[in-house]
């Protein structure tokens, strides 16, 4: 019998056993379209519904935007990881980090920062991405902002103990990505409008200017939204304006 080259990836990602098999078709997140804003934070959840032993494993095709670079924050559901035998691989673009919290009850389920990845631009907008949990039973619910992990929705999770009351589906393994863009935001501004004589001489005249947010990757790449905070002033009374300001009285005039 000829045995194909994808049986035998997985075998090498779930062991021998193969009990992951079915968990580990690599599956498409979209947390970007086309025409959406590209250089917002960008939040994917991988979860894995039912228990994680031995082992587990979900693959994902993450759609993000070309040509960003991202730092990415690693979190992880401590779902059953009292022993140090217990624990979650993720790979993001071939950069893998070990999340192995030592919590002190296997129902714990609250999230933990496991590191950040800094991954640089993605080619062709997809990117791929692994999580492999060992020896997780599912004791934990989570409940989804938007749809449930094995829909590929993305949105904050809330987790909590299987023993608690609650409808949720149990899971073994659930992570959460957060792609951070690596840019900036400033305010560019225009020059002040310029006063006239008889502005000068009216406490009511202003003189204007215009601001706007700008994100920068490094260069000047578009509107930045409200990542700016607060903006500067706009408006400036003409008494103030530098071609209102008589100049400074000589001292020593010949």
């Amino acid at each position: 019998m000829r045995v194909s080259s994808t049986f035998w990836r997985l075998l090498l990602t779930c062991g021998a056993h193969l009990l992951c098999i079915k968990s580990a078709e690599s599956k498409r997140l979209e947390l970007w379209r086309n025409g959406q804003d590209r250089y917002r934070d960008l939040v994917g959840i991988i979860g894995h519904e039912g228990s994680c032993q031995p082992e587990c494993a979900e693959l994902r095709e993450v759609v993000l935007p070309p040509d960003v670079f991202y730092k990415v924050k690693v979190e992880v559901a401590q779902v059953d990881m009292h022993s140090q035998q217990e624990h979650v691989d993720v790979t993001v673009g071939g950069q893998r980090i070990l999340c192995s919290p030592v919590v002190a009850s296997d129902y714990n389920c609250s999230m933990k920062l496991c590191g950040n990845i800094s991954i640089g631009k993605v080619a062709g907008s997809a990117l791929q991405v692994e999580a492999q949990a060992s020896k997780t039973r599912d004791t934990c619910k989570c409940a989804f902002e938007q749809g449930d992990a094995a829909r590929n929705l993305t949105g904050a999770a809330t987790c909590y103990s299987e023993l608690l009351s609650g409808l949720d589906a149990t899971y073994g393994m659930l992570v959460k990505l957060t792609f951070i863009p690596q840019v900036h935001a400033e305010w560019v501004e225009s020059a002040w409008s310029l006063c006239s004589k008889w502005d000068c001489g009216n406490p009511e005249a202003v003189s204007k200017r215009s601001v706007e947010c700008r994100v920068f990757d490094p260069d000047d790449v578009g509107p930045a939204g409200d990542r700016c905070g607060t903006p500067p002033r706009v408006l400036q009374k003409c008494s103030d304006a530098e071609e209102c300001t008589p100049p400074q009285r000589c001292t020593e005039c010949f």
